[in-house]
């Protein structure tokens, strides 16, 4: 339950256009429900959040550390997933190592 109110929250944030599109909590807000995604099992929302933040953040600094370990988890979790047939587990863990 506590997934549930935590990705309410990071919702919340994005539902605030004023906010969400012109301050670096918006683009971290994407990070964290997508980690709040993960955690209740929708990879599919999780993975459509991970990709909303690498894309908001695409011309950020490289040396942010939380942009590095964005992609470095989204690259891990690729490698992971060759060879397994089932999209779903892969995307599941996938975005789990985002954790």
């Amino acid at each position: 339950m506590k997934d549930h109110a935590t990705a309410a929250e990071f919702q919340k944030i994005l539902e605030r256009p004023g906010v969400a599109n012109n301050e670096p909590i918006g683009a971290l807000a994407h990070l964290g429900l997508a980690r709040s995604c993960a955690l209740q099992g929708n990879s599919a929302n999780a993975r459509a959040d991970i990709q909303d933040f690498l894309k908001l953040w695409m011309d950020a600094d490289p040396d942010v550390p939380m942009l590095i370990a964005a992609k470095s988890r989204v690259r891990q979790a690729k490698v992971s997933c060759s060879g397994n047939t089932s999209e779903d587990h892969c995307l599941l863990n996938g975005t789990a190592l985002l954790l």
